[in-house]
C-alpha cells in the first residue's frame, strides 16, 4: 500500500500514516482496534489511529503496514515509550487469551471489545 505525501514530512494512506520527527525518524500510526482490554491492537480498516513505532524509512513503514494486515503482528502500546511497538502476535498470545477469559463483555472471535 502506497502512502501519499500530504505536506512535507507528512504521508498518509488508507490504513497507515507517518510524520517525520525533528531527528529524521518517521513516527507511524495505523488504523487498529483494541483486543479486549490488553493495550494490544490489531489492524482494522475502521479502527482508530494508534501509534505503532518509529522507523528510519517510508519503505519500512509500508512493510509494517503489510505485516499488521497479515494478522501475524499486533501493536503493543505498553512498549515503545507509550508510542507503540509492533510485536509478533504469538509473543503476546497469553495476554490475548487472558483478556478473552475475563468476565467482561467482549468478542474474542474478532478481538474487539463489545460495549452494548
Amino acid at each position: 500500500m502506497k502512502m501519499k505525501r500530504i505536506l512535507p514530512g507528512l504521508y498518509e494512506g488508507e490504513r497507515i500514516r507517518c510524520e517525520r520527527e525533528p531527528d529524521g525518524i518517521w513516527f507511524a500510526q495505523a488504523k487498529a482496534r483494541e483486543i479486549g482490554r490488553t493495550a494490544l491492537f490489531e489492524a482494522h480498516h475502521a479502527g482508530k489511529w494508534v501509534g505503532c513505532g518509529r522507523f528510519r524509512t517510508l519503505e519500512i513503514v509500508e512493510s509494517v503496514d503489510e505485516a499488521l494486515q497479515s494478522g501475524e503482528y499486533v501493536i503493543d502500546l505498553n512498549r515503545g515509550g507509550g508510542r507503540g511497538h509492533v510485536v509478533p502476535r504469538l509473543s503476546v498470545e497469553d495476554r490475548i487469551r487472558a483478556a478473552c477469559a475475563a468476565p467482561e463483555p467482549h468478542n474474542c472471535d474478532t478481538g474487539t471489545t463489545f460495549r452494548p
